[in-house]
């Protein structure tokens, strides 16, 4: 499905402000969407292993908050039981915790999870387009 006018508008805007403004400047809602984007990306390239590996992992905290804020319910569920299997607690956002967490599980251990996220229940990254759409405007940025 691709993107509406109004979403595919907040994108650019955002790729735009995180290159000239760098990540940690972006306000919160933009730093939740750029979680979600790479969850989704993460998800669908190599699931939620892969996800949890790659730096990417660090941005967890943005995409429980994330999902929790758009009404995600279904991806939030998957995500959160990930989560509680990888049992890194308040660590998630330490790489190398993650990773010395992940080496203690089988390989097939976020399977269900992955294959719940790839039949993608919620456009979670579009949703927050959407939303930035609202928050652009509303700010005038």
């Amino acid at each position: 499905m691709a993107e509406t006018p109004q979403q595919s508008q907040a994108h650019a805007k955002l790729e735009e402000r995180w290159s000239k403004l760098g990540f940690e400047a972006l306000s919160h809602p933009e730093q939740e969407a750029i979680a979600l984007f790479w969850l989704e990306g993460e998800v669908m390239n190599g699931g939620l292993h892969q996800f949890f590996a790659n730096s990417c992992g660090d941005l967890s905290s943005l995409v429980l908050s994330g999902l929790a804020r758009l009404g995600a319910k279904q991806t939030l569920a998957q995500f959160e039981s990930a989560i509680s299997k990888l049992g890194a607690g308040l660590y998630l956002h330490d790489r190398q915790v993650r990773l010395a967490h992940l080496e203690r599980l089988p390989p097939d251990a976020f399977d269900a999870e992955t294959v719940a996220l790839q039949a993608y229940p919620e456009p979670s990254f579009r949703l927050a387009l959407a939303d930035l759409a609202i928050y652009y405007s509303a700010s005038h940025d």
